[in-house]
């Protein structure tokens, strides 16, 4: 699950849940994303029924055990390719708010900590890059090659939880240090590119 603010004023979280859009003919989907003030919704149809300013009636159900059926008011404000809708909420969504906020608590408990191993040879990218990680709020942790990063995580304070691997790295040992990695199994390997 990820949070983002962009030109919305609620931060929105990519929650994943079951809807149904209810009319004639109920529509059934699921949530691409939501906040406090709407929600995205994929339906299982290919094209999205109704009209841009419509108002609309949705029953919605996210993920986990915590959660129920909540039924909420709103209006289209985006038709989407593949049965995908935007929808503002027409009031405050109520008990589907806590929820929203419920999500994005556990996300952000569990972003935290995030901890981040840079593997990268080029000592100006790999400043760069973990300058910009630095900035989104990760703790980074710098080496130049893969003995270094498996030393590092033979160390058993401050386990990294994500491997950022340079793609100028030649392939063949980048592959080695990622199947070295996945036998690890509680690490995440990702590429890094500038």
């Amino acid at each position: 699950m990820m949070a983002r603010l962009e030109r919305r004023h609620d931060a929105r979280v990519d929650a994943r849940g079951s809807v149904i859009l209810r009319g004639d003919t109920p529509e059934r989907g699921r949530v691409v994303d939501i906040s406090s003030g709407g929600i995205c919704i994929r339906l299982a149809g290919l094209v999205a029924p109704g009209r841009e300013g419509e108002h609309v009636v949705l029953d919605v159900h996210l993920d986990g055990e915590r959660h129920r059926w909540l039924r909420v008011r709103g209006r289209i404000e985006r038709l989407g390719p593949g049965g995908t809708l935007g929808i503002a909420f027409a009031g405050p969504p109520g008990e589907l708010e806590e929820c929203v906020q419920d999500e994005l608590v556990a996300l952000l408990e569990r972003t935290e900590h995030v901890h981040v191993l840079l593997v990268d040879p080029d000592p100006i990218r790999r400043v760069v890059t973990a300058a910009q990680l630095r900035r989104a709020g990760r703790r980074v942790t710098e080496v130049s090659s893969p003995l270094e990063a498996i030393q590092r995580l033979a160390e058993t304070s401050g386990r990294p939880t994500i491997v950022a691997v340079a793609d100028t790295l030649p392939a063949s040992i980048a592959d080695e240090l990622r199947t070295y990695l996945s036998a690890e199994g509680d690490v995440a390997v990702i590429s890094t590119r500038l």
